[in-house]
């Protein structure tokens, strides 16, 4: 894998978009030092695994886990070129213009489609935020850093509920760039269900 560009820098950690000396795909790799921890490193393999079966159009595809020589553990997954809706809600909100409302009913739909998914497979994403949901070229969603140590065959309900309570902030979030903006009665409905129904 040929480094293209470094997406995000953290201590111990880093995000590149990377291409396939093979294929010339492009990938996104993120890159975590473990420190020889071999036990994290076996449970992180695990879980890669896990997600590696995941096969949904509003979930991040992920390829492969590769270790290297520097205690780093690399996961190779699909790379989205438009990046999270925090890039759609500050281009809006900066502007002061409104998320069409077909617009943020496909984009719920999608993510809901997404969170449904992974839920009936037991698995909680339990990072839902902005930076999270992609939206490719297309249009298409991807739920993106769904949380390796909370995948577990046992999952609680209000596990879940968190999950879809977050998804409410996010759509009440978008909602909101335009103070007074008229979406309809039913949209609105569906945000208050949300909180009423999975409150923590």
């Amino acid at each position: 894998l040929k480094i293209i560009r470094i997406e995000d820098y953290r201590d111990k950690e880093f995000v590149a978009k990377v291409s396939s000396k093979k294929n010339y795909k492009i990938y996104l790799m993120k890159k975590i030092n473990i420190e020889q921890n071999s036990e994290k490193i076996e449970l992180m393999k695990k879980e890669i695994e896990k997600l590696k079966s995941l096969n949904h159009q509003n979930i991040i595809k992920y390829h492969k886990l590769v270790e290297d020589d520097d205690n780093n553990i690399n996961i190779i997954k699909e790379f989205v070129d438009n990046g999270g809706l925090n890039y759609i809600y500050e281009g809006h909100k900066s502007m002061q213009i409104p998320i069409k409302e077909n617009t943020l009913w496909n984009i719920f739909m999608q993510c809901m489609s997404g969170l449904e998914y992974i839920h009936n497979k037991n698995i909680i994403h339990k990072k839902i935020s902005l930076n999270n949901i992609l939206m490719t070229e297309n249009k298409v969603i991807k739920l993106d850093d769904i949380q390796f140590s909370f995948i577990s065959g046992d999952n609680s309900e209000k596990d879940k509920s968190t999950d879809i309570k977050e998804m409410g902030e996010i759509f009440k979030s978008l909602m909101s760039i335009v103070d007074g903006y008229n979406y309809s009665k039913e949209m609105h409905d569906i945000i208050q269900t949300i909180e009423k129904e999975y409150k923590n």
